[in-house]
């Protein structure tokens, strides 16, 4: 039996994003809006999130008797826009996704990420080690086998069960941060394209409200 790591509430897949046209009535002038340029490859989704632990065989029985025993543990978590790469515990996780590009981006950027947070991205380039492209004739300067992350999305799961959504901006100072401490990994990342953050009145001056 495969045994399940995910925890209800702890790893969610990045929602579907609504149309602006079909949503500009919800909108103020007085509302801070965030304008960006999305790059165009594909989703990745990546987590240290509160996961079951498997527990030992004594552990069970230390459990069955009614002993405390540590079932949950923060872990790594992982997946491309809809399918949870690393949902069951594997041995060989490893070898087979080592061709999987969600799976490499993953090696690099997990190390960074911290307990209860979870990071949505966009990988552009090449699919690792081949001549494929993620998204035809979007190469964003990769060379063939290379590829680039994009964190555009950030949450962190509190102790109240709530998730709290970092603004753009900190999702933006987050990366920065990250590529300015380990600079190896400077080629592989994307940082955010920021067209405008403020509020709507601000970025048209001239329009009466």
């Amino acid at each position: 039996n495969r045994f399940d790591r995910l925890i209800e509430g702890q790893f969610e897949l990045h929602y579907d994003t609504q149309k602006l046209n079909d949503n500009m009535f919800k909108m103020s002038p007085d509302d801070v809006v965030n304008i960006s340029v999305k790059v165009h490859g594909t989703s990745g989704c990546f987590g240290n999130i509160l996961c079951n632990r498997k527990l030992t065989f004594w552990e069970k029985v230390k459990k069955f008797f009614g002993c405390k025993v540590q079932e949950t543990e923060y872990a790594n978590i992982y997946s491309s826009r809809n399918v949870i790469k690393n949902r069951y515990l594997n041995p060989n996780a490893n070898d087979y996704y080592g061709s999987d590009v969600w799976g490499d981006v993953n090696t690099m950027i997990s190390p960074f990420i911290s307990e209860g947070m979870t990071v949505y991205g966009e990988i552009v380039g090449y699919v690792s080690g081949t001549d494929k492209m993620i998204q035809k004739n979007h190469d964003y300067g990769c060379n063939p086998g290379e590829w680039k992350f994009m964190p555009y999305r950030i949450t962190t799961n509190l102790p109240n069960g709530e998730k709290y959504e970092w603004n753009v901006s900190e999702v933006d100072e987050w990366t920065r941060k990250i590529v300015a401490e380990h600079p190896e990994i400077e080629n592989n990342i994307l940082f955010l394209n920021i067209v405008y953050h403020g509020k709507f009145k601000d970025l048209y001056p001239d329009i009466d409200v």
